[in-house]
């Protein structure tokens, strides 16, 4: 569905991402793991289009697609559920939602928000709650729930477990299992590296902007470098 090859970004003269290539499959969780600073949110911000690609190429389902600006890729099918939530925290949950569809113009929104709210009970409960009022676990559904109003295709979720209790985790994560069943393609990008192993059919190890490791997820918990960075 989407494959990247020789990927370069930077933030002006600073590279960010240097030569990174891997591929996500469909119907799959494809995850990118690494410390913090590693480059996996620079890599998201670019395949969604808010960051230039100085150079490599990026297609999605055989069509060259990189610098294509957010909402072109939108249309496509390329929808980002950002690191740290980024809900809007003076609207409600509705109008979150409700906001997620808007380069929508089809009849079925209306069928797509009852999904929404069977995925997510707690938002249904809450819907007409200030977004900034929820927990950080609700927001992170309402986040994820705002992206599935755009029909995506490829969701990308940067740091999904990021901030949130175990328990929260955990559910999150159910989620995430739930919506590749129902045929969604993920991108996840991760610090949680067990969690991501423990979903993910391949994945992608990034070090300073490049991809120093890939494999299933098995064979990438087998290997000595894993155990010792990432899983202790």
């Amino acid at each position: 569905m989407l494959r990247v090859s020789g990927l370069k970004v930077s933030y002006g003269a600073a590279v960010a991402v240097r030569d990174a290539s891997f591929e996500v499959g469909q119907r799959q969780v494809t995850a990118l793991l690494g410390a913090n600073g590693a480059g996996k949110t620079t890599t998201m911000l670019a395949l969604s289009g808010l960051l230039p690609v100085r150079s490599g190429t990026i297609h999605f389902e055989g069509a060259r697609i990189e610098n294509l600006n957010n909402e072109r890729l939108l249309r496509l099918g390329i929808v980002q559920v950002p690191q740290g939530r980024q809900v809007f925290a003076q609207m409600s949950v509705l109008e979150n939602l409700e906001l997620g569809a808007f380069v929508r113009r089809d009849r079925e929104i209306k069928a797509d928000l009852a999904r929404v709210f069977d995925i997510f009970p707690r938002l249904a409960e809450r819907s007409g709650q200030m977004a900034g009022t929820l927990s950080g676990g609700e927001q992170q559904m309402l986040a994820i729930g705002r992206a599935l109003m755009a029909r995506p295709k490829l969701l990308l979720l940067d740091e999904p477990s990021l901030g949130l209790a175990p328990i929260v985790v955990d559910a999150v994560y159910e989620i995430i299992g739930r919506l590749v069943s129902d045929g969604l393609a993920i991108l996840l990008a991760e610090q949680n590296v067990t969690k991501a192993l423990s979903v993910a059919a391949r994945s992608f190890v990034l070090e300073n902007g490049t991809v120093i490791a890939s494999g299933t997820s098995d064979e990438l918990a087998a290997t000595s470098f894993v155990q010792k960075a990432y899983l202790g």
